[in-house]
């Protein structure tokens, strides 16, 4: 299938319109069905594809379950997710800058990633060093991540045969032709006329329906049966092995072609298995910040996922002497899944506020800053364990310093009796009280001071009797 990508001018705006041009280039060979591939007419297929992906979807593989939220073909989409016109701006152009190249990338990804939310897919993760990969071997990346995300089987390489074929397509702004004699037993091919890849996607997987904006063509409302065309090449369900061929033209050409039960070609250009070593283990944030305050939440989540590849994760906080610490997780982690990493914040009395939480997949680690924010100081805690012992004329009150002492360090304590009468100031946790004549029985409260002001009072102590 053909996506051609015209820059106009609409309304003193710098937009585009995309014109689907041709028709549905997928050949499925199904023994016994006497079709070839180049011998199909169009749409004349498009049946034994619709039988094949039902096979997948009557499955009941894990992977199938896993991703059951997902659509796969024969389902779609319900409607088209238009690019924004800065997409085309940075995306739409023949000598794009190194910098229009980088907004692209970021700003489709973007819509990528929102438009898989509606599917209740995962965001798209890129591998290390992606920007600076060959563009066939970013075709092959992203078209496995559209299909492992969803549970299916990736594309197993790049076959240099197979890239020459989509090169000549390139090079003449057409779908790219398929081997003769077509050796497979399925088949699907893409052109656009953008040789940014995620772009292509974008365009090939979510605007390629009914609809406004859409730019296929071959898909109406009167007749839908061209609808998603290209997206149904890229997550067919296609016999193993599976091969592929990708290339570019700058700026003006892209094709790929999928080839299923291909046992001739190998992945002699560019090996998933090679390029799927490059993922890493993606977070939701960088940085958890709580605040340690009476009332305040005292837990965070961290959501971790994976896209491409199977990756278990494990996770630490350090220092391990912090008021941080991280819940029990299971973080086995499929493509398109995520797992919570829940942590809590338990402050202590000259504990250590700050800490990380690192994140290991089988490609490296991920710090998160745990953080706690600044509580203003207050007075302080209210002492504890209040003992009165009595020794002939003299009382000792002894008792335990309160859990804050409110952010400001303690000046002191004052003891108090009850009935009044006795007292004493003191910076220690002990007081010993001598009772100047007379009889009486007595309890003793204490409170503590700092910068702020006073505590509240204690409990009272067990009672004592000068005799």
């Amino acid at each position: 299938m053909k996506v051609q990508v015209l820059p106009t001018s609409l309304a003193n705006q710098r937009i585009a319109r995309i014109v689907a041009l041709g028709s549905l280039t997928l050949a499925s060979v199904l023994v016994g069905t006497g079709l070839s591939a180049s011998g199909a007419p169009d749409h004349g297929l498009t049946r034994s594809f619709a039988m094949v992906v039902a096979h997948y979807a009557e499955s009941d593989s894990p992977l199938g379950r896993l991703h059951g939220h997902a659509l796969i073909p024969p389902q779609n989409p319900a409607t088209n997710v238009a690019p924004t016109s800065a997409m085309y701006d940075n995306c739409a152009t023949q000598s794009p800058t190194s910098i229009q190249i980088t907004s692209c990338d970021q700003e489709t990804v973007a819509a990528i990633d929102t438009a898989r939310a509606s599917e209740g897919v995962g965001p798209m993760t890129l591998p290390v060093g992606y920007d600076q990969m060959p563009p066939n071997e970013q075709i092959l990346v992203v078209s496995n991540l559209e299909r492992t995300d969803r549970g299916l089987a990736p594309v197993t390489g790049l076959s240099s045969s197979l890239d020459a074929l989509a090169l000549k397509g390139a090079r003449d702004n057409t779908d790219p032709p398929f081997p003769n004699p077509f050796y497979g037993t399925g088949g699907g091919g893409n052109w656009a006329s953008t040789s940014s890849v995620l772009f292509a996607d974008f365009l090939f997987m979510y605007d390629d329906g009914p609809g406004p904006g859409g730019i296929n063509i071959d898909c109406t409302t009167t007749d839908t049966s061209g609808c998603w065309g290209h997206r149904d090449n890229i997550l067919g369900d296609y016999d193993q092995p599976l091969l592929m061929g990708a290339a570019t033209v700058s700026g003006t050409s892209l094709t790929e072609e999928f080839i299923g039960g291909d046992n001739v070609d190998k992945p002699d250009d560019s090996a998933w298995s090679s390029l799927a070593t490059l993922f890493p283990v993606e977070l939701s944030t960088s940085t958890v910040t709580l605040n340690p305050g009476t009332g305040a939440p005292k837990s965070a989540t961290v959501t971790v996922w994976d896209s491409g590849v199977n990756m278990n994760v494990t996770a630490t906080v350090t220092p391990a002497d912090s008021e941080w610490s991280l819940a029990a997780y299971d973080c086995n982690l499929q493509p398109g899944t995520s797992c919570p990493l829940t942590l809590y914040l338990a402050p202590v009395p000259g504990g250590v506020t700050s800490a990380t939480l690192r994140v290991t997949g089988p490609n490296g680690s991920i710090d998160v800053a745990l953080n706690t924010t600044p509580v203003p100081p207050t007075i302080p805690g209210t002492p504890t364990k209040v003992v009165a012992q009595m020794s002939s004329s003299r009382v000792r009150v002894s008792w335990s310093a309160p859990a804050s002492n409110g952010g400001v360090a303690i000046l002191g304590y004052r003891v108090y009796s009850t009935p009044a009468g006795l007292h004493c100031v003191t910076s220690a946790t002990t007081c010993v009280i001598t009772h100047g004549g007379g009889h009486g029985s007595y309890q003793f409260s204490v409170v503590a001071q700092n910068a702020l002001g006073l505590s509240a009072h204690s409990t009272h102590s067990n009672r004592v009797t000068f005799k």
